[in-house]
């Protein structure tokens, strides 16, 4: 049967005890997230049987519904209509909400998703470039090259662009305002980032008194945009969970050393993780290896210890409630 996001969406709202009981509407790459009023008013047994889910959660005060990838954009669209509610609109709650660390990793990755489909396409062509120039040994044209290089640098030069557009979209300022706000910081007016990096350019010095300030451009930086890391699944999984954040910045920590220590050095600049063993065919493939082993097992074994103690305390907690 095929999926109608308005029949799915009044099942939700009415699952949720209204549209009056609904204070905010997002969605990231698979879920529907919403903001009650009153979650006592929540129907979880008819949260079950809404066509077209496939679960429902509460997480850290968040109603989080599983619709999938694609439809949950269009569920969300005609949430939003049905309620007057945007991305950036949230009606005032009785009490102050609290803010934690949670909260703050929620935001941040509510800022990415929207952008993450542009960042892994782009990483995609970048790992097609290095499969055909370090693994089958084509050489591009000067003409192809630049042509290519469009598709593959400008959503990463222009990353800050993409951040205060989300950002401002995400806190029901004007999107146009955060182009314009994120185009300055890339302007050309402004020393290159990467010329400065390699002695091409010297950066805009000010003084003020003993201090001495370097500024140039933000290319390809997303911390002056509402800060964060260009690697598309931390938004989306691991960031918002913090645990796997951290252990997967641990094991990056451990493989990095190790890197460092043997002096592991790529012929090139492309894709990392197993596409990026395509730089290391002219030599360092075998340590690389070990740089992905040790990457991945820290990050994977600290990830599944700290995890499997969580859910064995939820159990816990669980039993303990019932008996």
């Amino acid at each position: 049967m095929k999926k109608d996001p308005v029949s799915t969406g009044w099942a939700i709202l009415d699952a949720f005890g209204g549209k009056e009981n609904v204070v905010s509407v997002t969605h990231c790459a698979t879920r529907l997230r919403v903001g009650l009023k009153d979650a006592s008013l929540v129907d979880e047994q008819a949260m079950k049987e809404i066509p077209g889910a496939a679960g429902y959660f509460c997480k850290s005060g968040q109603h989080q519904v599983i619709l999938g990838t694609g439809f949950v954009n269009k569920v969300c669209a005609e949430v939003q209509k049905m309620t007057g509610l945007t991305d950036g609109a949230h009606v005032a709650q009785e009490g102050h909400q609290k803010i934690s660390f949670q909260s703050v990793t929620k935001m941040i990755s509510d800022i990415f998703i929207p952008i993450i489909p542009v960042l892994l396409a782009t990483g995609i062509l970048m790992g097609l470039r290095s499969l055909l120039i370090s693994g089958f040994g084509i050489s591009f044209s000067k003409e192809f090259d630049t042509v290519y290089t469009v598709l593959t640098d400008t959503a990463y030069t222009f990353i800050p662009v993409l951040v205060a557009w989300s950002a401002c979209k995400k806190f029901g300022g004007s999107p146009i305002m955060g182009i314009v706000l994120g185009l300055m910081l890339v302007s050309p007016y402004l020393p290159n980032k990467w010329d400065v990096v390699n002695g091409l350019a010297e950066p805009l010095k000010f003084v003020l008194g003993p201090l001495t300030l370097n500024v140039n451009g933000y290319q390809s930086s997303v911390i002056p945009a509402l800060f964060g890391i260009s690697e598309p699944v931390m938004y989306g999984l691991t960031f918002p969970r913090i645990k796997p954040f951290f252990m997967g910045c641990l094991g990056g920590a451990v493989g990095g050393g190790f890197a460092a220590i043997v002096g592991l050095c790529a012929k090139g600049t492309g894709a990392s993780m197993f596409p990026g063993m395509l730089l290391y065919l002219q030599g360092g493939m075998i340590p690389y290896i070990v740089v992905l082993a040790l990457s991945i097992g820290v990050g994977f074994a600290g990830t599944w210890l700290v995890m499997r103690r969580e859910m064995k305390e939820e159990n816990a907690a669980a039993e303990t409630a019932a008996n």
